[in-house]
């Protein structure tokens, strides 16, 4: 089982391979650091930025470091799919071969298995890699300041326990199996389900049953009284998670709407193959709106902080600068999951993309395709996210009408600003795939 598994993935390919491996380190590496900060005593001794070392905001900083997993894990689901109908045949062909749908169901698990688990084992290497870059130091003296403003996050003197360390490594590692073993569900039912596609229901919006538990939730989260920073925290992740099962239904609307209102040929291609997956579509864009509405919260945050003397500069604007940075790296991973979305495309839309060409369709008409498919859910889910985001910190701090345009406004234009160049770079990065599916020579039938 393990010998034809581990054959299978190198079937998939190496690269492959090493962008789940990848996935399951920066996700291991960032649970390991949530897991330093649980443990991290107020009396540490060491030099860490002051939001790390008060208690009342550390677990702030442990949530928010806890959703920076999101969009690897996205990003894995998306790579797991990468050359889905190549790798549906192969198991297909196992199931006429006279494979049982378990032991199709063990074989999907353990291809996917074998590079997430090396690459959770591998995240122990990330979290080093983080101490080093942005972990605390011992101070010199006693004498020396605790207040100055620092941007070390990562404990140095405490972290986690060596069961601890086991238990994220095996945590990690069973999601990845887990997503592996959901992916080949397609062809357990019937070995003939490769050529026989059934046609799947539209994508329906139960995010919106989400929103509004936030929304009822919200009164209670910014009220003042003890407690309310666990309901703040849950009506965020609540947010993001309507977001996140949003994005599907997002990619089917906003596509068949355009379907019926446009001639371009480009967005009418979009448009069709959203239609046809918006499941896939909405998968590769899931994590734009998270990443758009801590955007416009950063926004709005700053803006209160250098506009309002009673804030001091120091303590915060290094954390939103942290938090900024940390942003741009799960846009950039969210552009790779775009991107994995469109050679996934390319890969199982071969012929179509190659009669397309035959027959006169230019080369920048199927770029230009290509990324309106990204940015027809990308940038819906980027203007909600952040409409929600920067206008939530003017509304909690009761700044005037003035304060709270100027900070939509601001969230509005830099992040979809952002979310269109991770787009155009995301289509950028995949044009040897798009060529080579442009080929007269997939136009052969096999």
């Amino acid at each position: 089982m393990f010998s034809l598994a581990w054959s299978l993935a190198r079937a998939g390919g190496w690269s492959r391979s090493a962008l789940l491996a990848g996935c399951t380190a920066t996700v291991s590496g960032l649970l390991l650091v949530a897991v330093s900060l649980l443990v991290l005593k107020d009396d540490a001794g060491e030099q860490l930025a002051s939001f790390v070392r008060d208690g009342g905001t550390r677990g702030g900083v442990v949530f928010a470091v806890v959703l920076l997993t999101l969009p690897p894990l996205l990003l894995l689901d998306q790579a797991v799919r990468l050359g889905t109908a190549n790798r549906d045949r192969r198991l297909a062909a196992l199931r006429v071969a006279g494979a049982t749908p378990s032991e199709v169901r063990r074989l999907g698990a353990i291809e996917v298995g074998i590079p997430t688990s090396i690459g959770a084992v591998l995240g122990i290497g990330v979290f080093a890699a983080l101490r080093a870059v942005v972990g605390g130091q011992q101070y010199a003296s006693t004498s020396e300041d605790f207040t100055s403003p620092n941007f070390a996050v990562v404990p140095t003197n405490s972290g986690p326990s060596w069961w601890q360390l086991i238990l994220v490594v095996v945590g990690v590692a069973v999601v990845g199996t887990l997503v592996g073993w959901r992916a080949s569900r397609s062809v357990v039912t019937s070995p003939l389900g490769v050529i026989r596609r059934e046609t799947r229901r539209p994508p329906r919006p139960w995010g919106l049953l989400l929103l509004l538990v936030a929304a009822g939730l919200t009164p209670t989260a910014f009220s003042v009284g003890h407690g309310t920073d666990f309901v703040v925290f849950i009506v965020i992740a609540l947010l993001v998670a309507a977001l996140v099962a949003l994005a599907p239904w997002v990619a089917y609307v906003m596509a068949r709407r355009l379907q019926r209102r446009t001639s371009l040929p480009a967005t009418l291609l979009a448009a069709q193959r959203i239609i046809a997956e918006p499941r896939a579509a909405g998968r590769a864009a899931a994590a734009i709106g998270g990443i758009a509405l801590v955007s416009g919260g950063v926004v709005g945050f700053v803006l209160q902080v250098t506009g309002s003397g009673s804030y001091d500069e120091s303590s915060y604007l290094p954390g939103a600068t942290l938090v900024a940075i940390s942003l741009l790296v799960g846009l950039a991973i969210a552009a790779g999951s775009m991107a994995v979305h469109s050679v996934e495309s390319l890969l199982d839309r071969r012929r179509e993309v190659a009669f397309l060409a035959a027959t006169g369709m230019l080369e920048s008409e199927l770029e230009l395709a290509a990324r309106r498919e990204i940015t027809m859910v990308a940038l819906p889910l980027a203007v909600v996210g952040s409409l929600l985001g920067a206008a939530t910190m003017p509304l909690i701090g009761g700044e005037s009408v003035a304060a709270l345009l100027l900070s939509v406004l601001l969230g509005l234009t830099i992040t979809v600003g952002l979310v269109w160049l991770a787009a155009v770079l995301a289509v950028r990065a995949v044009r040897p795939w798009a060529r080579r599916a442009a080929s007269p020579l997939n136009l052969r039938t096999e």
